[in-house]
């Protein structure tokens, strides 16, 4: 089964048009040549005379998205590194292995990016203006089965070069034209990303409601029986029956009508928004798993931590700290218009509301969404004194598998080295 969040990209250095593109899994021996360093490699790939048809002609990059969803600490340092960001602006950890030379070609992203060196050098050549998206399309190398931008012909002074070294971060906005090469053989990238829903997106949900919607605008039709009846009194070709700019104009009232009462049922808004900047970019299959679904020996492994009301009851008590599962977007709201309603918690493209209005409610969902673990201190330091309104809410996202237990807390607020 294809695996679309590992890839492996191969090109032969110097050119566009040879980029080649393999998705995974991929079986160990399938990486050793990439992975594996000698001189005799060496010589083969840095020798320009030599033309032999052999896999080290070709340099290559493997790319893994979802990094830190396996690798808690990396989710960890993630959540203090760039908890300036709230959680649900967050993208995954993205994991790019280079040999010398090796990079993924000139190309643009259509959101904010964070390139940081985890090891070995790469040099990027960076462009000082945005390209639009047509203007993408229209420079896309043909033969090329990586989204690869032609750029030949472009003047040199559009772009600066920077060297990463171990430790360096690169901030690029959205639409800015980039392409990185490794200059060493231990070359690691990590790349963290921001969600960024576009317009078509938002509006593809709008539609899919209003296709569900029972509403008098959702059901409205079209009806012209005025016309009709003027054009009965008429002799047969006496007038002309094309699309007039009348019934074009009513029809497009029907859609515009429709789509502001959508847009201005603030609960509706909030809900569609919540769930859109949550749902997994690139869906796993039973993850995070429920607990209802684990079976025996792993709850057995697990401990206290398999069963929700004991997992809370420890955390309550002192015993542990409760995590965010790896990977997954949360984000939560309050619609201020209704003082009435309690926050909203949004996580997996999923709602789940706190009836609760309160202060303590909003913060406990913040920390929950953005925070570090939760601890009984943590929540003490915060005044949030847990009622049996919020432990039920707790014991949902438990259960689900979106929060879990766990014995230690590594995420020490005076360690963020």
């Amino acid at each position: 089964m294809q695996d679309e969040s590992s890839r492996l990209i191969t090109h032969q250095p110097g050119t566009l048009d040879t980029f080649k593109l393999d998705f995974g899994p991929f079986s160990e021996s399938e990486l050793s040549n990439f992975l594996i360093v000698d001189s005799d490699t060496e010589e083969l790939r840095d020798d320009p005379d030599k033309n032999e048809k052999d896999v080290f002609n070709q340099v290559s990059t493997l790319v893994v998205n979802d990094v830190d969803r396996w690798i808690p600490s990396l989710s960890d340092w993630m959540d203090i590194h760039f908890g300036f960001l709230p959680r649900w602006r967050r993208d995954d950890a993205q994991v790019s292995l280079a040999r010398k030379g090796g990079g993924i070609g000139p190309h643009v992203d259509n959101y904010d990016v964070f390139l940081i060196q985890a090891s070995g050098t790469r040099t990027w050549k960076v462009g000082l203006e945005t390209l639009s998206v047509k203007d993408e399309f229209g420079n896309l190398v043909e033969a090329s089965e990586v989204r690869v931008l032609d750029l030949e012909g472009q003047p040199a002074g559009e772009f600066v070069t920077i060297q990463l070294d171990p430790g360096d971060c690169l901030y690029l906005p959205p639409r800015v034209v980039h392409w990185g090469s490794a200059t060493s053989d231990d070359c690691m990238t990590l790349s963290v990303g921001c969600r960024a829903p576009s317009a078509s997106e938002l509006l593809q949900r709008v539609t899919e409601s209003m296709s569900d919607s029972s509403s008098i605008l959702a059901t409205a039709r079209y009806t012209d029986m005025e016309d009709i009846a003027n054009w009965s009194k008429q002799q047969h070709g006496g007038n002309q029956k094309g699309l007039s700019k009348k019934v074009k104009d009513k029809m497009k009232r029907l859609v515009l009508d429709l789509i502001e009462e959508q847009l201005d049922d603030d609960a509706f808004w909030d809900k569609l928004v919540g769930e859109v900047v949550t749902e997994p970019n690139r869906p796993t299959m039973d993850y995070p798993i429920p607990l209802s679904e684990m079976d025996e020996e792993w709850k057995t492994e697990l401990g206290i931590w398999a069963d929700s009301k004991q997992a809370l009851g420890g955390v309550l008590g002192g015993t542990g700290v409760l995590r965010r599962a790896e990977g997954i977007a949360f984000a939560w709201s309050v619609l201020e218009e209704n003082e009435k309603m309690g926050p909203i918690m949004f996580a997996q493209g999923r709602s789940f509301p706190l009836n609760d209005n309160s202060d303590a409610a909003s913060l406990l969902l913040d920390m929950i969404a953005n925070g570090l673990p939760l601890s009984r201190q943590r929540l003490d330091e915060q005044g949030v004194k847990v009622s049996d309104t919020m432990k039920s809410f707790l014991l949902e996202l438990i259960e689900e598998g979106l929060l879990y237990g766990d014995d230690d807390d590594d995420n020490n607020d005076d360690d963020e080295d």
